[in-house]
């Protein structure tokens, strides 16, 4: 039985993983396509169509389903805004920083929900590391920029 600091619980409570099974051909096909043509998984692809159908159609999902984007991005920036109030280094942080160099020599580019999952710890925990703790990661000659949802080694762009 899972530990109440087990991080992998935490990550599930607050990012529940959704499995969807493609069972048309046609469908699966654009899927496989959009994920080689942009270099990532299956999963990536399909996060990203979900991300854009967000996007473009916020009125329509406030008046349909009674999501209120705004409302939803307020809340993220004040759970975001709170990581910078607990700035001790923890030993789980620890452990990934000194683990990160290892992990960008055989990656380059990675998305932020990616490289939480590789870690088994929630996206929270990451965006903590890489904004609180920077420079220590920078101190391991691993210079990391983190723009729209993607971390690149410095330079990769």
């Amino acid at each position: 039985m899972p530990s109440k600091n087990d991080p992998s619980e935490e990550n599930e409570e607050k990012n529940p993983r959704i499995y969807v099974k493609i069972q048309d051909d046609f469908d699966y096909r654009v899927i496989a396509k959009m994920a080689k043509n942009r270099d990532t998984s299956l999963s990536g692809a399909v996060r990203d169509i979900i991300h854009q159908f967000i996007l473009r159609n916020t009125e329509m999902l406030k008046t349909t389903y009674g999501v209120d984007i705004e409302e939803i991005n307020e809340e993220i920036i004040l759970e975001t805004t709170s990581l910078s109030l607990d700035k001790e280094l923890k030993p789980l942080e620890k452990e990934i920083i000194e683990e990160l160099p290892s992990f960008f020599e055989l990656v380059e580019i990675v998305e932020i929900s990616d490289l939480a999952e590789h870690f088994d710890v929630p996206i929270k925990t990451i965006k903590k590391i890489l904004f609180t703790h920077g420079n220590m990661i920078k101190n391991k000659g691993l210079n990391l920029v983190l723009k729209e949802g993607r971390i690149y080694k410095s330079g990769e762009e």
